[in-house]
């Protein structure tokens, strides 16, 4: 909760990127002390337009604790406005949570792409609570929301093509 919180403080400060700085690199560098990358940073076009980076981690203490994520948008050259994710739904501390996919994909009217988060948990101290779920991030022109109806529906999804396929068939 505490590193989400920090993340909602920062959600729309300037990052700057040096000069043919590596993306894992840049990504080392701005990460809040005691992180580390819950999935590798990734590079793309969805919501704000091109060029946006995601950044998912999570506190190196705690195997238990849920991703934190950012968005950078470029603002200038080498420089990214940064902003937080909405918080994960699932009970901090209660779950295992592993980030299996970070993909792009249109779920809803407009024209840009979502951003999706496909990952796998497990519940603490359960022998069969294991399962799939989907978070996926709008962008309503000032900040990220979840869509939350979206989330249920994609629930128990094992891989991204099978979240692809489920938006394509209209399963939704």
């Amino acid at each position: 909760m505490r590193l989400a919180c920090l993340a909602l403080l920062l959600a729309q400060d300037l990052v700057t990127r040096e000069a043919r700085e590596p993306l894992r690199t840049f990504a080392a560098r701005i990460l809040p002390k005691a992180t580390e990358l819950a999935h590798l940073p990734l590079e793309g076009r969805f919501g704000p337009g091109a060029g946006n980076i995601v950044l998912l981690f999570r506190r190196t203490d705690d195997v238990n604790s849920n991703y934190t994520g950012w968005v950078l948008v470029p603002a200038a050259a080498s420089k990214y406005t940064r902003h937080g994710l909405p918080e994960m739904r699932e009970i901090p501390g209660h779950f295992q949570i592993e980030v299996q996919a970070v993909f792009y994909a249109n779920a809803d009217s407009d024209p840009a792409s979502e951003l999706f988060v496909l990952y796998s948990y497990h519940r603490n101290g359960s022998q069969d609570d294991d399962s799939s779920a989907v978070a996926v991030y709008d962008w309503t022109g000032k900040e990220f929301v979840s869509l939350e109806a979206l989330e249920k529906k994609l629930a128990g999804l094992k891989t991204a093509a099978a979240v692809r396929r489920a938006l394509h068939e209209n399963l939704l």
